[in-house]
This record gives C-alpha cells, structure tokens and sequence, in this order.
C-alpha cells in the first residue's frame, strides 16, 4: 500500500513538472504596412496562433528580419514587390481577349507575417538590388568595377510588447 502511494505521488509531480515544461504554442505576427516613397512605416498589427511557413519569393524586392534589440537576426525572409500590381481584364475592342498589365504604385499597403520569437524586437526591411542576367546567370549590377551595394535600409518596425 505504501509503495503505491509514493508511486502516485512521484506519477503526479511528473504530471505537474511536465506541465510547468510546455513551451507557449507557437504564434505569428501579421504587420499591415504601408509603402511610402521607399519607406516603410506600420499601419497595423495582430497576433494569432500558427506556425509560419517560410516562402521565398523567386523576385523577390524586399528582405526582412527579426531581430533581438542587440541585433541578433533571429529570422529571414523575403517579399515580392508590393508596389506592382499585375492586372488582367478583358479588352474592350475584342471581346474575349484577355490584356495583361503591370502597374508600378507609388504607395501601397500590404501585410507580412513573422513568427513571434520571446527576444524578437523589430524587423528590419531592406531593399534588393535588381539582379541582371549576363548568359542565363544572375549577377548583382557594379557601380564603376565596384559591386553594388547588397541592400538599402527601407524600415525598421518595432514589434508590440504582445509579441514579445
């Protein structure tokens, strides 16, 4: 009889150890932004549950990452162009014709997702150079027989303390 006690007491302080041990579920952020003149600013954030799956774009325009206050970069990604917007309508002379149509904004609004990280502070946004092909291979382009710089600071965005 006394063994089983003990055997029910060691049974629920695993239980309760095993409870205290869980890590919060995993969450993203989902920041609405806005697109002024090469400047990212917020609009808007939320938080909600989920794990992020990590996308590259294949053109991309924009890298980001979250980053710890001492600028530890704890997560990467990359967008397309927010500022282009592809169209497809219906041509008013030939009915049944389908026109295709790349508009460049000046401003626009859109929204990124990133995983909430406990040390996140901020995300960081960086333009990327357009790439030139010279025989099928993508190089980046030279500013004299100097290469370009990789990227140009657009934004930072600082993260709520809900994230955190």
């Amino acid at each position: 009889m006394r063994k089983c006690s003990w055997f029910a007491l060691l049974l629920a302080a695993g239980a309760v150890d095993s409870l205290c041990a869980q890590e919060p579920p995993p969450q993203i952020f989902f920041l609405h932004l806005k697109l002024e003149s090469n400047q990212v600013a917020l609009v808007s954030a939320a938080l909600a549950p989920g794990k992020l799956k990590q996308i590259s774009e294949p053109h991309p325009a924009f890298d980001l990452e979250v980053t710890t206050a001492a600028g530890l970069v704890l997560w990467t990604n990359n967008v397309a162009d927010p500022s282009r917007r592809h169209l497809e309508y219906e041509a008013p002379d030939h009915p049944g014709q389908i026109l295709n149509q790349e508009v460049q904004l000046t401003n626009t609004e859109f929204s990124v997702r990133v995983p909430v990280f406990p040390d996140a502070h901020q995300v960081n946004f960086f333009l990327v150079p357009a790439l030139t092909e010279t025989n099928g291979a993508a190089v980046r382009p030279l500013v004299g027989n100097v290469p370009a710089p990789s990227r140009k600071a657009i934004g930072t965005i600082l993260l709520p303390s809900t994230a955190k």
